[in-house]
Order: C-alpha cells, then sequence, then structure tokens
C-alpha cells in the first residue's frame, strides 16, 4: 500500500510538488516565528486620570490600562511626561512614587497599593487596569519637606493640647495661623497651570521565558492625549488647598481622621484626543 501511494505521490506534477512543499516550509516558519517571537506591551492612558494635592505632594494620578500581545511581560519601569501644547513651554518629566491596582467604586484610599517600584507582571493577553502616582521630583521633595515640618509643628500642638498646656481655642488659632504660614509656600511649588496639555506613558519591559535576546525594551506604541486645565479651576485648587491644611492640622491636633482627606482634586473630565485606538477586547 506504501509502494502504491509513493508511486502516486511520485506521479504528481512538478508544480504540485513545489506547491506543497513551499506550504509546509510556510507553516514551518509561521511555526518558529512564533516561537521566537517577543511579547509586547500596548499602553492607554483613560481619561478619568486626575491630579490631587495633598500632603504626598502634587500628584497625577496616571489610569492606565495595560495588554500584553504574544506572551507575558515583566514591567521594569514606566515614565510618565506632561507636555504643554502647542509650544512645549512647559515639559515636566514626572517619577512614579506608587503604583496600584484600581477597584470600580472604591475612592483613592481605598484602592490596592503595591509600593513605589513599578515592577509587575503582566500575563499575557488579560487587560490590567492600574493607576501610578507621579510626580515631578523636585518640587516633590520641596514639597514633602515643608509638609514634614508642617506635621511636626501638628504634632507639636497636640502634644501640649493633651498635656493641658493650651486649650482648645488656643490649639485652633495656632494651626490656623501654621497652616495660614504654610499655604502659599506649597502653592509656589504647584506646576499645574491653565492651558493644553499632552501626556504620554512610556513602559519598559522584558520577556521572560523568551528564546533569544532579554534586553530591556521601550514600548514603542505609548499612548499620548490632550486635556485642558481651566484657569478658575486652578485658582479654585489654590485656594481649596489652604482649607485642606487647616483641615489636616486639626485632624492631627484635635482628632477626626477623615478631615485629613479633604485635598483638592483636578479630574480630567475635557479629554481633545487620542493618537491611537484602545487595544481591542478591554475597554
Amino acid at each position: 500500500m506504501l509502494e502504491v501511494n509513493s508511486a502516486a505521490a511520485a506521479g504528481l506534477p512538478l508544480w504540485a510538488q513545489a506547491l506543497s512543499a513551499a506550504v509546509a516550509a510556510l507553516l514551518g516558519g509561521v511555526t518558529l516565528f512564533g516561537f521566537f517571537r517577543r511579547g509586547k506591551v500596548e499602553a492607554r492612558i483613560t481619561h478619568d486620570s486626575y491630579f490631587v494635592f495633598c500632603d504626598s505632594g502634587e500628584i497625577f494620578v496616571c489610569q492606565c490600562v495595560l495588554l500584553a500581545r504574544y506572551g507575558p511581560v515583566l514591567i521594569r519601569d514606566v515614565k510618565i511626561e506632561l507636555k504643554m501644547e502647542p509650544s512645549s513651554s512647559k515639559w515636566l518629566r514626572l517619577q512614579v512614587i506608587n503604583f496600584g491596582e484600581k477597584t470600580p467604586g472604591q475612592p483613592v484610599m481605598n484602592q490596592t497599593y503595591y509600593g513605589s517600584s513599578p515592577e509587575t507582571y503582566i500575563p499575557a493577553e488579560v487587560p490590567q487596569r492600574l493607576f501610578f502616582w507621579s510626580v515631578e521630583p523636585k518640587h516633590h521633595l520641596n514639597w514633602t519637606a515643608k509638609m514634614d515640618r508642617f506635621k511636626s509643628d501638628m504634632e507639636a500642638i497636640a502634644s501640649r493640647h493633651s498635656a493641658g498646656v493650651i486649650d482648645r481655642l488656643t490649639a485652633e488659632g495656632e494651626i490656623r495661623e501654621a497652616a495660614r504660614n504654610l499655604h502659599p509656600l506649597l502653592t509656589s511649588e504647584i506646576q499645574l497651570e491653565d492651558g493644553t496639555y499632552s501626556a504620554k506613558i512610556t513602559v519598559q519591559y522584558e520577556c521572560p521565558g523568551h528564546v533569544g535576546p532579554r534586553k530591556r525594551k521601550s514600548d514603542s506604541e505609548f499612548n499620548e492625549f490632550s486635556f485642558v486645565i481651566e484657569r478658575d479651576k486652578v485658582n479654585s485648587i489654590r485656594q481649596r488647598l489652604g482649607a485642606s491644611l487647616e483641615m489636616y492640622g486639626r485632624g492631627v491636633v484635635l482628632g477626626g481622621s477623615g478631615l485629613q482627606r479633604l485635598w483638592p482634586e483636578y479630574h480630567l473630565l475635557r479629554p481633545l484626543a487620542l493618537d491611537h485606538e484602545p487595544p481591542r477586547g478591554h475597554l
């Protein structure tokens, strides 16, 4: 029977034999390409990103969706940039100080936080909704140093108040004065101005288990979109920050930790344009 089949195959026209060999080679090449193909990351900043001005600094909470294609990836670093358009007169290269996983319906303080290192494992074809707390390094250091001194002052007032050295009315007056003195020092560190901005995220990652070079790779498919910051909202944030500082001080000295969380926020409700379509199947 094998001899008959071999004879039949031998009787095939040359073009059919050549076509069969070409198809077999193509299938083998596709299989080999898939075996050596590197995974890649698609990243998209979402329009629910926002700014918060709190004891930790002026923070851009970058909400994004990450999707690993063709295999799992290991995120090594995340870089976020804000640039004022159209003249690029302000260009902020931000540093990630905390990141976590978004939990729908939960306030920011109740989200899942993983720490300051953005390293994380992304499984293949499973969208990940993450957020990154990012700051401008120089102004962040100045902000936190001034806040640390304010916190020390509040702890000293709390100690004197609890010991009965000063009464509640005196403590409230000292809190108010300290907050009033700190307010212009913090607003001088605020980098957000009215105007049009573009935000960009770049992801550096490796492909664990990949056969071949495992060099760190910057994702070339970063996401960029534009949004508007309105002047009256910026002025409102600056004013509200003073009241938030006083509330924070009252929480430390007189109790009521919930008051510490009333920090001003600016939500990006007016995105202008996206330069990339979102990765398919995750929104």
